[in-house]
Formats: C-alpha cells, sequence, structure tokens
C-alpha cells in the first residue's frame, strides 16, 4: 500500500473504533536502526501511527517512491517494528524481476525470501536476538496462513492477481473494509480470539458470502470519482442473503475463468463496435444473462476492464440504472486517464439487460447483480435514468456505431 491508502486506512480505522491515532514513539534502538536503513539502503523510512493493534507490526516499501513505511503503535513492542523494519529493509536488496509478485505463487516466495534476507541482515548488523527460532517458524506460519487466505480469496475477488489479494486479505484481517469490515470483525474473534489470516482462510472457504460485497475499490489503485447528477442510494434488495450466496458462486466461476471473457473473445462480434465520431472512441458491449445463463460473463467483463492496468491510469467508473416494467437496463461505464500525458484510452459501455423477471433464477442473478454493483459505490457514481433518456442514449450509441471493433482496437 502507498502512503495515502495507509494513512487513508488509519483515519478510517480511528473514526470506526471511536479513538484518535496515537503519537509516533520511536524508541533509540529502533531510531538507531532507521538512520542505518536509510544510510545503507538508500530508501527514506516514514514512521507513521496506526490503531490495528497488529501484535507483530506491519510495514510496506513503495520501490518507485524510494519510501518504507513502518507502522508504529505504543502497545507493539519496538522489537516487533525493528523486525518488520528489517523485512521492509530486505525487499530493497531483492532483484524485483526474479519474482512474479501479480501471481499468488510469485508474490509468496517473494514474501519469502524477504524473510530469509531480514534474518540473515539481522544477524550482519548484531541483531541477530531478534529472530530466535521459536521467532522464525511464527514468521513461516504466518506467511503459510497468509499464502492460503490469498487462494480462499480469489474465489471471493474474482481474481487470482495477488497484489489485490494481499491488500484485500490485509483489510480483512484488520477489520477494515468499509462494507463488510464490522461484520467479518464479529465473525472472526469467533472463530479466534485475534484475528488472524487463518481465520481469514476460514470464512473465504467456508461463508464467502460474508465477505463478497467488500469494497471492491482494492481492484483499482487509482480513481476518479464519478458525478455527473444526483447519486443514488445503494441499490435496494429484496433479499440480501440469497444473492451475497448467489453472488459468492458467480465469482468463483469468474476467479476460475470459466465465464466469457475478453481475452477468450467468446463474445459475438456484433456486440463488440467502435464509434468513430466521438473522442475518445468507445467500445460497448452488450450482455444478456438468459443467453449465458448467468450475470458472470458482464462481472468477468468489467471486472477485467478495471484490473487492465490496475495502478498505472486513472479510472472513472459510473453506472446508470433504469428500470421499467418491461426491462432493467445496466450499463458500466468506464474511462481511462493517463497520468503522465493527456491521452485517453478509449471509453467502454458495457451493458446488460433484465427483461420482465418471471424466472427464479432471474430473479437472484438479478439481485447478485446489484449486490456486485453497490459494492463499487464509495469510488464509482451510480446513477438512475430514465427509461426515455435510456432509450435516447442506446438510440444514439447505435446511430453512431461506424463498424465492429478489431482485435487490435479492443487490445488497445
Amino acid at each position: 500500500m502507498d502512503l495515502y491508502e495507509i494513512d487513508r486506512l488509519q483515519y478510517l480505522m480511528a473514526e470506526a473504533q471511536g479513538k484518535t491515532l496515537p503519537d509516533v514513539e520511536v524508541g533509540p534502538e529502533l531510531a538507531t536502526l532507521i538512520e542505518r536503513v536509510e544510510a545503507q539502503c538508500g530508501y527514506r523510512v516514514m514512521a507513521r501511527p496506526h490503531s490495528f493493534g497488529v501484535a507483530n507490526g506491519a510495514g510496506s516499501t513503495n520501490h518507485e517512491q524510494q519510501v518504507i513505511t513502518l507502522l508504529v503503535h505504543p502497545e507493539v513492542p519496538q522489537e516487533a517494528s525493528r523486525r518488520y523494519l528489517y523485512h521492509e529493509c530486505a525487499h530493497t536488496q531483492q532483484d524485483e524481476a526474479a519474482f512474479d509478485r501479480e501471481t499468488i505463487t510469485g508474490y509468496c516466495d517473494c514474501e519469502r525470501d524477504a524473510d530469509r534476507r531480514a534474518w540473515a541482515l539481522a544477524e550482519q548488523w548484531g541483531d541477530g536476538d531478534l529472530f530466535p527460532e521459536s521467532e522464525r517458524i511464527h514468521w513461516e506460519r504466518t506467511a503459510a496462513e497468509r499464502e492460503d487466505a490469498m487462494w480462499a480469496l480469489s474465489g471471493v475477488a474474482g481474481t487470482e492477481n495477488a497484489l489485490v489479494l494481499a491488500k484485500m486479505a490485509t483489510h480483512l484481517l484488520l477489520c477494515a473494509d468499509r462494507e463488510v469490515g464490522q461484520t467479518l470483525c464479529n465473525l472472526l474473534r469467533d472463530v479466534e480470539p485475534v484475528p488472524s489470516y487463518a481465520a481469514v482462510t476460514r470464512v473465504g472457504w467456508e461463508s464467502p458470502e460474508v465477505v463478497i460485497g467488500f469494497d471492491r475499490s482494492l481492484l483499482h489503485g487509482n480513481w476518479r470519482v464519478t458525478t455527473t447528477g444526483p447519486p443514488a442510494d445503494p441499490l435496494p434488495l429484496t433479499d440480501a442473503e440469497r444473492a451475497a450466496k448467489w453472488l459468492a458462486g458467480t465469482m468463483r466461476d469468474v476467479a476460475s475463468d470459466w465465464a466469457y471473457g475478453v481475452e477468450n473473445n467468446r463474445y459475438s462480434r456484433p456486440q463488440l463496435a467502435r464509434w468513430a465520431d466521438d473522442e475518445p472512441p468507445i467500445i460497448t458491449v452488450w450482455c444478456d444473462p438468459e443467453t449465458y445463463g448467468s450475470i458472470a460473463g458482464y462481472v468477468n467483463l468489467v471486472q477485467t476492464l478495471v484490473m487492465r492496468e490496475p495502478w498505472s491510469a486513472l479510472l472513472g467508473l459510473t453506472w446508470h440504472v433504469s428500470e421499467s416494467a418491461e426491462s432493467t437496463v445496466y450499463e458500466a461505464e468506464l474511462e481511462w486517464q493517463d497520468h503522465n500525458d493527456s491521452a485517453t484510452r478509449p471509453t467502454w459501455r458495457v451493458f446488460c439487460t433484465f427483461g420482465p423477471l418471471r424466472h427464479r433464477r432471474n430473479k437472484v442473478d438479478h439481485q447478485a447483480l446489484r449486490l456486485w454493483i453497490n459494492s463499487w459505490r464509495h469510488v464509482a457514481g451510480i446513477y438512475l435514468r430514465s427509461p426515455h433518456e435510456t432509450l435516447s442514449h442506446i438510440r444514439w450509441l447505435w446511430s453512431s456505431t461506424e463498424r465492429p471493433a478489431t482485435e487490435k482496437e479492443i487490445a488497445s
């Protein structure tokens, strides 16, 4: 996590707990180690307060900014903070190309390698007593539990991107998620007195419906919240419990790549089109849950687009919802903006249409989709639109259609 994300998380946690963040207290041994790390590794070390109560400390390294963030708390022993600083310093010595941190296996191998480097570095700098055999066994067990948690959560998130899953696991472990944090916190404490990765894993496998509505802003690193009108309240649900269980099954399908997706090119050509008279160009997709048998195709496409470049481009996501007696239309509009210049990527308009909900499967699909859309509400605009406006909008889109989009245009 970057500094902004860490600080935002601190204040959210403090506000939820009705507490103030403690002052940063750095003892003399920790201060000495910080100076040495900055001199030897060339990274700036930022000590930040935290309210998590994580007994083993916490930290993060940003290679691009060359910053190590160390979270400290008066109740966390300074020895624990020193251990974590060694771990983060070890990350600065790794060959980044040696590990594919976007895969779960690659990410966890990278973390285990950093652990071993931290132990060796502590020995080299005369701090070997920080990592006795019992402590090393604990770190190895934690690494294994974190990996299990990431695999369990991949079916909840609908992705195996390890950078996202590690962030998600941390949020859930700390009960910091804006959507499911308190509910999960209560459940985790029923499983174990002190929340752990093992408890998160158990919930992920056995009760995915508890966390299926997690805050999906985690799936992208840079957001531009859209404001194009009075925002709607979260879309109402008639049976939230059933919708959560159904959505959990859908996300497992998405994670296993069962669903129809852009990379597999299983959408029929007439559904993809490019508009030449607009700037930026527009690519649109229509999804019919009745044709595909579920909402998995729609969910997979939107999520694939969100995660195409999760850290490098600013993303705006807007939902427009139109309801009438004949149909309900959902439109996701995705817009990207490069940070470095004014270049704008093609805009995507992804439609999902429900006719009269006569069948039970369509009804629960509809509710699950609404639950999924609600989970984006902290970073996306969700707006109601009249059927007349929607029809006019669709007519304009189709009247502007020049031709089907090519493979190269879609890939761009």
